[in-house]
C-alpha cells in the first residue's frame, strides 16, 4: 500500500537509514522516508512475487499486460509512460501488475528512468516481452 502525505509533504525529520537500505533507493541523497521510499520498497516487493509467481507458473499475465509490457520494454519510462500503463492495465480483473505500475509512477516523480529503483521492474517487463510468443501460445491457443 502506497501511504501519500497531506499538502505538508513528508515528515521535515530524518530518518536515519542502515547501510543496505541507502542501496538502490530512490532519492538517495535525502535522508527523510518520502512516498517513493514507500513506493520503492512496495514495487520491490510486488515485483519478487509476482516474478516468483510467474517462474512457477502461478500466475500469466493477461494479454493486456501483455502487449503494456511489449511496449514497456521497448519505451523510455517516465511518470507518463507508468501511468498510462497503469491506466491501460487497471481494468484487468486478474492483473497483477496495476500496482507495479503505480509504484513505478510515483518513483519516476523524483528519480530519472535509469535509476536502480526501477531495477526489479525492468526485469520483470523484460522477462515477460522475451516470453511474449510462448505466453500469446496460452492465452490464445492455435485453432485445431
Amino acid at each position: 500500500m502506497l501511504v501519500q502525505y497531506g499538502s505538508l509533504g513528508p515528515p521535515a525529520r530524518p530518518v536515519p537509514l542502515c547501510a543496505p537500505c541507502w542501496t538502490g533507493r530512490p532519492g538517495r541523497g535525502s535522508a527523510d522516508l518520502a512516498n517513493a521510499d514507500m513506493a520503492w520498497r512496495s514495487l520491490v516487493e510486488q515485483c519478487a512475487a509476482v516474478t516468483d509467481d510467474y517462474e512457477a507458473g502461478r500466475w500469466l499475465p493477461s494479454l493486456c499486460e501483455l502487449e503494456v509490457a511489449e511496449g514497456l520494454a521497448r519505451t523510455a519510462w517516465s511518470e507518463t509512460t507508468m501511468t498510462t500503463a497503469r491506466d491501460a492495465v487497471a481494468s484487468v480483473p486478474t492483473g497483477l501488475t496495476v500496482g507495479l505500475f503505480a509504484n513505478a509512477a510515483s518513483i519516476l516523480r523524483v528519480v530519472d528512468a535509469a535509476d536502480t529503483a526501477l531495477r526489479p521492474l525492468r526485469v520483470l517487463v523484460d522477462i515477460i516481452a522475451d516470453d511474449a510468443p510462448s505466453i500469446l501460445q496460452v492465452l490464445r491457443p492455435a485453432a485445431d
